[in-house]
């Protein structure tokens, strides 16, 4: 095989160099048409067992909690005219930057419209589109290389750059998050309608067909409205063929696919802002989630930190092991560039970079793969612009493209330089199985939310954000089970992750969250400190003093329930609900009507348009014997509701011990 590294314009044959007799009796090559099959089925058939998986992470956002997608076909509006997360959120440009990828959320719509909320359909959509990529990067590189694909031997096979790449870019494990991710639609969408782009603009400058570079520029739209991801090929394309044609076709090329790339990337744009606005700002305060650096201390921990995230990637690439879908503080912790941490990675990728940029002059495919690999990931890498996490595997899905290429280069070309081209099946069969087999087994994580963040907290255990979430899914668990020794266990093991997650991160729902943990586990002292905590950060949480009041219930002894109420009055200012629950206590569980009634006037005071609070106040009066004042509290409560029957009837009955007949009889006839 004459060495990939061939200038411009020379056949990339995959023979090898042991012999060229073919003996049709002892090796017969398989058509084109199987290899295709083969890269589809190494893509596909790894992801069989995603399709029992129902949703997790956030296919919640794009399908079940999506008011555009839960609309079916008519919801396809909505995502076309809004921001992507408007559906999900109820707002605009909640992230900064904005969100616009309406095409997978498009085929959610569609796929709801016809099957509901199914996700075997979703898998399998996914499935299949995931093979379809592997199949065309296949076609894409062959025609790109042009590889002959005149096999002689067994081992040619593993000589044929196209087809090596194709197969690792296949079984590489870093791409379970957007496999078997239902919402990974978006960057699975982005690669496939680029690489028909690509396909297209290679056709065009080969054949010089005009309605292939049209073709071209269609498609990399379409890549575009999927996931913003796929911007680089704009790049990329063009670069590609730099390296592999001719400088005399090139030039004769650039300029019309380039305009018709540039066309496409200008219209998305145009339609981008024009929905999400030109000068729009987030509408969502800085979080841990939509900022991770938002506790880093300056731009040395800004860039120290992202440097090291760029070589956690390389050595992912590497070395796929373990995956996690959380890269957030303080899995990955904050870093200044004085580490050495942050300084190797950086030497590493300047190295890197400028390897990439003198092998791509050259026009050496490893270095146009390396070149690949960085500016894919560049967009994503948060040395640009702060795009919220710190890493994601997604984010690699494309980059690794030109990883791959590199990769395959650099082991075929060292094969034959080195006269070891008979070792080469043993070594791609050996990286195919380890590959695949983490591939398969990443694949059961993503079974279900509870599965998943219960394995990946394992890897990511200190993180602010997955111990969070592991924690919440032992509460849902607890919430849903009937037995109170399963909810209480449950409880308990949510107990460590939450505590974990509010020492590294204290905002209100991690509070929020560790409180209710502590209330199902049995607590009666621990949920009262935290709900207070949150009210006094945010006094209008009223899910943590709902939850406080259900705490009080569970007391029991009616002066401890005082007690507690005294305590949230004391620490977070007079509040009607406090001063109510008191009068009630006081009234039914203590019988004590002067400090229930004393309690209900506060209450009253604070808030005139509760019917229940004047209703109490009647019945208080009345016990104690004075119903002319209860009368007065009554008649108010009518007022407030005039069809309530029970406050008609109490209303007439201290009328009647007033000894006011008829004005009893009035009140009892206004029903009729």
């Amino acid at each position: 095989m004459k060495t990939p590294n061939t200038k411009a314009g020379t056949t990339h044959e995959t023979r090898s160099r042991a012999g060229s007799t073919f003996n049709t009796g002892v090796f017969r090559p398989m058509g084109i048409r199987y290899l295709y099959l083969i890269v589809f089925l190494a893509g596909a058939s790894l992801y069989l067992n995603t399709l029992p998986n129902r949703y997790a992470y956030d296919d919640f956002s794009v399908i079940a909690g999506n008011k555009f997608t839960k609309q079916g076909l008519q919801g396809i509006f909505g995502h076309l005219f809004t921001d992507s997360f408007t559906g999900f959120t109820g707002q605009k440009n909640l992230f900064r930057g904005g969100r616009y990828r309406p095409l997978s959320l498009i085929t959610f719509s569609m796929e709801y419209q016809f099957f509901g909320e199914n996700p075997l359909v979703s898998h399998l959509v996914n499935l299949i589109i995931y093979g379809l990529i592997c199949m065309l990067l296949f076609r894409v590189l062959t025609s790109l290389f042009l590889e002959k694909l005149a096999f002689r031997k067994f081992r040619d096979y593993f000589l044929s750059l196209s087809l090596m790449a194709a197969i690792l870019f296949a079984v590489h494990p870093i791409h379970t998050e957007v496999a078997a991710n239902i919402k990974g639609r978006d960057e699975l969408m982005a690669l496939l309608f680029g690489l028909i782009a690509w396909n297209a603009i290679i056709l065009f400058t080969d054949k010089g067909r005009t309605a292939q570079a049209i073709y071209g520029g269609v498609f990399f739209f379409l890549s575009l409205m999927s996931k913003e991801s796929g911007a680089p090929l704009l790049l990329l394309i063009p670069v590609s063929l730099y390296c592999c044609r001719s400088r005399a076709v090139f030039r004769k090329t650039i300029v019309p696919s380039s305009i018709a790339l540039f066309a496409a990337f200008a219209a998305f744009l145009l339609i981008r802002q024009s929905v999400l606005g030109w000068g729009s700002k987030p509408t969502m305060e800085d979080n841990i989630l939509s900022n991770s650096f938002m506790h880093a201390s300056g731009l040395s921990e800004r860039y120290g930190t992202t440097f090291y995230t760029l070589w956690l990637y390389l050595k992912l690439l590497f070395f796929p092991h373990p995956l996690t879908i959380d890269y957030y503080p303080y899995y990955i912790p904050y870093i200044g560039m004085a580490d050495p941490r942050a300084i190797l990675p950086f030497l590493l990728y300047a190295a890197l970079t400028g390897a990439a940029v003198f092998l791509t002059l050259r026009r050496n495919i490893a270095g146009f793969g390396l070149l690949f690999y960085l500016v894919a990931l560049f967009p994503v890498s948060n040395l640009p612009f702060i795009i919220g996490p710190f890493m994601g595997e997604r984010f690699a899905f494309i980059p690794s493209v030109g990883f791959v290429i590199a990769f395959a280069w650099i082991l075929i070309y060292g094969a034959e330089k080195f006269r070891l081209t008979s070792l080469l099946p043993w070594c791609f069969g050996m990286i195919f199985l380890l590959l695949a087999a983490k591939t398969i087994s990443r694949n059961f994580d993503w079974k279900d939310n509870f599965t998943l963040y219960l394995k990946d907290v394992q890897t990511s255990l200190n993180s602010a954000v997955i111990t969070r979430g592991a924690g919440h899914e032992l509460l849902t668990k607890a919430d849903s089970a009937t037995d109170p020794g399963e909810k209480r266990a449950f409880a308990l093991r949510a107990l460590p992750y939450l505590e974990q997650a509010a020492r590294l991160n204290r905002t209100t729902t991690e509070i929020f969250l560790l409180a209710n943990a502590y209330y199902e586990s049995g607590d009666n002292e621990k949920p009262f400190d935290l709900y207070l905590e949150i009210l006094r950060m945010n006094p209008r949480y009223e899910k943590a003093r709902s939850n406080y009041f259900v705490a009080v219930n569970r007391l029991g002894d009616p002066v401890k329930k005082i007690r507690a109420y005294d305590r949230l009055l004391r620490e977070t200012g007079e509040g009607y609900d406090g001063y109510y629950k008191k009068g009630l206590i006081y009234g039914k569980e203590l019988n004590m009507p002067d400090s229930s009634i004393a309690n209900l006037i506060r209450a009253s005071r604070l808030d005139s348009s509760k019917v229940d609070c004047f209703s109490d106040l009647g019945v208080a009066f009345a016990m104690k014997g004075d119903f002319r004042q209860s009368a007065f509290y009554l008649e108010k409560a009518l007022r407030l509701n005039p069809g309530d029957t029970r406050i008609r009837q109490n209303l007439a009955a201290s009328y009647h011990r007033m000894g006011d007949a008829g004005r009893a009889e009035e009140v009892l006839g206004k029903r009729k």
